[in-house]
């Protein structure tokens, strides 16, 4: 004790270490244990009978010098390759086309660098999304490629404010579109804040926006019962295999995944970033 009273600095950053240290430790995995719990709320907000499929590298791909270069590219999908899938799926299910990237979106001087999402007729029937005020896009604006979009709760509130945003325009990517509908607001997560986000239809998003032709970014499939979860995923996968004739499975260059999948991998990820990090 005499010690430790003569040498009062020392002693002090010595406990100063000692608590920042099992701090950290404690906080970190506060941290992962908050994150976890926060991706498996959304799941379970979304449903557990969804079906991903993303385009992704071939291990073969990933080997080559092209990748190592950073110059190799993924390979989205087509109409054909869709077709393919809702043919080869043996039990009942629909299929959402997805195309998303970053896009500004203006109202006078007013704009924001948002992620904007080409959606089809069947993506309000898979994402649980509520409607703060007005619609989503009718069948008809999807497949006739009217420029209208539903807007992120945020999103709406820092380009309208307290001025009421239906009816009204916006540009997107120097494009105007008629605000139909606001999405109401939900609890923060990860990947895609929907606060802050610009729904359009799909086809407008493909030609207009981000110049893809029929090519979408990844694919949503809901089984109608969650006991053909696997199911889907086996038919998707061989029909991909068959359409894009792929034999080697170290050639295959798309993933298909259930939220199961995509939870147990966020899991490993999450168990290793957290020992890094301690």
């Amino acid at each position: 004790m005499r010690g430790l009273l003569i040498n009062k600095t020392r002693s002090f950053l010595a406990l100063l270490g000692i608590i920042i240290g099992i701090g950290a430790v404690i906080t970190i995995t506060a941290l992962a244990e908050g994150l976890t719990v926060t991706v498996e709320k959304q799941v379970d907000e979304m449903g557990t009978n969804l079906v991903f499929v993303v385009p992704s590298m071939s291990r073969n791909e990933s080997r080559s010098q092209q990748a190592r270069r950073g110059y190799a590219q993924m390979t989205f999908f087509n109409d054909r390759e869709i077709r393919a899938i809702e043919a080869g799926l043996s039990v009942s299910a629909m299929i959402s086309r997805n195309v998303q990237s970053e896009a500004t979106v203006s109202r006078g001087r007013d704009s924001q660098y948002i992620p904007v999402a080409g959606i089809d007729e069947f993506y309000e029937k898979i994402y649980n999304y509520s409607l703060h005020t007005g619609r989503m896009p009718s069948p008809n604006e999807i497949t006739g490629g009217k420029r209208v979009t539903v807007l992120g709760y945020q999103t709406a509130k820092d380009l309208f404010g307290n001025d009421e945003p239906l009816g009204q325009n916006v540009s997107i990517n120097g494009n105007r579109f008629e605000v139909v509908g606001v999405l109401g607001e939900v609890g923060g997560g990860v990947g895609t804040n929907p606060n802050k986000i610009a729904l359009v239809p799909l086809r407008v998003a493909q030609i207009t926006l981000f110049g893809m032709g029929d090519k979408v970014l990844y694919l949503v499939i809901k089984a109608e019962k969650m006991q053909d979860v696997e199911v889907v995923k086996d038919d998707a996968h061989r029909a991909m295999t068959r359409v894009r004739r792929i034999d080697d499975p170290d050639d295959e260059n798309f993933q298909v995944m259930t939220q199961t999948d995509a939870l147990e991998s966020f899991g490993q990820f999450v168990n290793v970033l957290t020992m890094v990090l301690g």
